[in-house]
């Protein structure tokens, strides 16, 4: 199965509360290292829709990482569920991501800049990204803070949380029988240190 990419990371961020738009990034890894993002999603704040949709656009395909944004641990004060939880209900086993802004914007352009030996990019948008491609020209830097003003960021944010996590090629099993084991955050540990337990 060395010809097929492999859907190595799907990154689910936008979900600091649940008032804000859920958006979810897809990104393939071919075997020579080029990574492809090929799909997004960008809707309303409902949990459920967006599974269901990530469900169906991963379907058939050796998935190897989910991340999410790490306030995402955190219970809704009337369910006591968070939206990790919820997504566990669809066999969607999210690991909490990095939140180092800094870093991953200046990994972002080192991505966006490397060639290969021919001179060819090594990382390819699909013309369908609407919502990131919009992001990509209407993020921006406060000039009076020289820090990234805190909106059109959502695709932005889990770019540079993929690129920092890796993007190098993971061989699919054999027979692509695979089930990822759920995360299990433990409660006493600091929310911006997490580290997920496998359980």
């Amino acid at each position: 199965m060395t010809g097929r990419p492999a859907i190595t990371r799907s990154v689910y961020g936008g979900t600091i509360t649940y008032g804000l738009p859920q958006a979810v990034l897809f990104f393939a890894t071919d075997p020579k290292g080029r990574v492809f993002v090929f799909d997004e999603l960008y809707r309303d704040n409902l949990v459920d829709p967006v599974a269901k949709a990530i469900v169906a656009k991963t379907k058939g395909y050796f998935v190897a990482d989910y991340e999410i944004d790490r306030l995402a641990v955190i219970p809704h004060p009337v369910t006591d569920e968070s939206i990790i939880d919820e997504l566990a209900k669809y066999d969607l086993y999210f690991e909490p991501a990095t939140k180092d802004l800094a870093l991953g914007i200046n990994k972002v352009r080192e991505r966006l800049a490397e060639r290969d030996p021919f001179g060819n990019p090594t990382i390819f948008f699909s013309p369908r990204l609407a919502q990131t491609l919009f992001e990509f020209t209407h993020y921006v830097y406060d000039p009076n803070k020289n820090t990234p003003v805190d909106e059109n960021n959502h695709m932005m944010e889990n770019l540079y949380r993929a690129v920092l996590n890796g993007l190098g090629y993971i061989e699919p099993p054999d027979d692509y029988d695979y089930t990822r084991k759920p995360f299990v955050v433990q409660l006493e540990q600091n929310l911006f240190d997490l580290q997920p337990v496998i359980e």
